[in-house]
């Protein structure tokens, strides 16, 4: 399990969002690297070490799921945009009906961006709480 959660680590994350979680990978194979040098089966603190193995690794699994999951989540509410903005009518309106049209239509998509915008916002927020990242850089 530790192995399969370690690999799986490395090998998802993608090259801009490896330099999130660099420092907690570092030190995740500093804890673990023992057990590939040192440790054997039988050597007498190998349960103490593989559960403290277990847990770093576990931890940074679950930060890096959670990056994928709100990199799905933001996919998500940015797909919302994937739509032409405006629709051409079949019959033909007046210059007072087009404006009325298009500043509903307008103000709907305003609607849209700003609540789309909280999710993104939040999602991020809970991204970079994950990883401890600095807010300022």
């Amino acid at each position: 399990m530790i192995v399969g959660n370690f690999n799986h680590i490395i090998k998802c994350l993608h090259p801009v969002e490896e330099p999130l979680v660099k420092k907690k990978i570092q030190e995740m194979e500093v804890e673990i690297n023992p057990g590939i040098e040192t440790h054997k089966w039988k050597s007498q603190d190998i349960n103490s070490f593989i559960a403290k193995s277990k847990l770093v690794v576990d931890t940074l699994f679950e930060t890096v799921k959670k990056m994928k999951y709100s990199l799905e989540k933001v996919t998500d509410a940015l797909e919302v945009f994937n739509v032409k903005i405006i629709e051409r009518k079949s019959k033909p309106m007046t210059p007072d009906d087009y404006d009325q049209y298009l500043k509903a239509l307008f103000s709907n998509k305003i609607g849209k961006v700003k609540e789309q915008g909280n999710i993104i916002h939040k999602l991020v927020k809970e991204v970079l709480d994950a990883v401890k990242a600095d807010k300022k850089g």
